[in-house]
């Protein structure tokens, strides 16, 4: 028999981690910044005079359509356009930003298309532009953009044989960011723009923003090296 009480709390939980709940909360546009009320203090983003830059949205994750409709909720006509990946059956219709469906947790020719859009807005934003990216579990495998040299269907294979082998996601991740030219900070080293800003929701323990999402705009510290023992066993 079900506990009310426990549901209440269950539901509470999950309301006070939905991205759009928690942007729509803690976030305003004051003067020509956004603005965010953190726990460990306001962060601040600029955003370009109108007429002189623009301010976009990209991102992927299973749970990015829901930041995304929160900086809408926000920033409403100041975003001029993004492009955001999720697992299918998550995409939703937003107002300004688009939302794309992928393959999860083995990646998919739909997760490649978009991540190519995603790659393409990315590289076309200017340095007078603002970009948001948003990030949440699941990118690890939406992503997806073959590194020099790989075809789509090797990053597949490989995917298949990690998650079906018994290796631990932390692992998993590892092998996949050395497999990609948009994680581990590849994709962040593609942007022009001055102004760019990750906003993640964590699905680690630790909160590394190394770890989330396969890190697409963080600079991943792991090596070759470590990666070939785990693809040994």
């Amino acid at each position: 028999m079900s506990n009310p009480l426990l549901i209440e709390l269950f539901d509470a939980a999950v309301r006070a981690a939905r991205g759009e709940d928690l942007l729509i909360a803690n976030s305003a546009v004051a003067s020509a910044a956004w603005r965010y009320s953190a726990p460990g203090g306001p962060v601040e983003v600029p955003l370009p005079p109108p007429g002189r830059g623009k301010v976009l949205v990209t991102g992927a994750g299973k749970a990015a359509a829901s930041l995304a409709r929160g900086l809408e909720a926000v920033l409403g006509d100041r975003i001029d356009s993004g492009v955001v990946l999720v697992k299918h059956g998550h995409g939703e219709s937003l107002r300004r930003i688009a939302v794309l469906e992928g393959g999860h947790p083995v990646p998919d020719a739909a997760g490649l298309a978009g991540t190519r859009q995603i790659i393409q807005t990315v590289e076309a934003a200017s340095e007078n532009d603002t970009m948001f990216f948003v990030l949440t579990g699941g990118a690890s495998a939406l992503l997806v953009e073959p590194a020099p040299g790989l075809s789509f269907a090797d990053v597949q294979t490989a995917n298949r044989l990690l998650v079906n082998g018994g290796a631990q996601i932390d692992e998993i991740n590892a092998v996949r960011k050395h497999l990609s030219a948009v994680t581990g900070g590849r994709l962040r080293q593609r942007a022009r723009c001055a102004a760019f800003c990750t906003l993640a929701i964590s699905d680690v323990i630790g909160d590394s923003p190394t770890a989330i999402g396969s890190a697409p705009t963080v600079a991943d510290p792991s090596t070759f090296q470590e990666c070939v023992p785990i693809m040994e066993r």
